[in-house]
């Protein structure tokens, strides 16, 4: 695991604001608490999260933290394939999807949690 702080964050995504790199951090915790399993990279840009196999690049993918145009969005790299009941992702790309965080309040969320499990779970190579 990465140990991150507010000034590495702020390198990272040197766009965010201060409040948004607080979010950052909180939702980096949330992920790592919901999954603690998966192995935390910086990757194109962003904070990205893995199974910990190591030939899982693209199909091992679970989520991605960033900070874009004032949101902090975590995309789920297989989202379009993910149980959604109150569908709170966004997109139209073929198997990516996004969720913006509103608030820290937000990652106590059972909805948010579920998703990251799922996430998680997928295996892309199964039918």
């Amino acid at each position: 695991m990465l140990r991150l702080y507010v000034d590495q964050i702020a390198r990272l995504f040197p766009e965010a604001t201060p409040a948004e790199r607080r979010l950052l951090l909180a939702t980096r915790r949330a992920i790592l608490k919901a999954v603690p399993a998966c192995h935390e990279r910086v990757k194109w840009g962003a904070l990205s999260y893995q199974k910990p196999d190591p030939d899982a690049a693209v199909k091992g993918g679970i989520c991605q933290l960033y900070c874009w145009r004032g949101q902090v969005l975590v995309g789920f790299v297989h989202g379009a394939f993910l149980p959604d009941p109150a569908r709170l992702l966004q997109g139209t790309a073929k198997a990516k999807r996004v969720l913006p965080i509103p608030s820290a309040a937000f990652l106590k969320d059972q909805r948010f949690l579920d998703l990251l499990r799922a996430a998680a779970k997928y295996d892309p190579c199964q039918p």
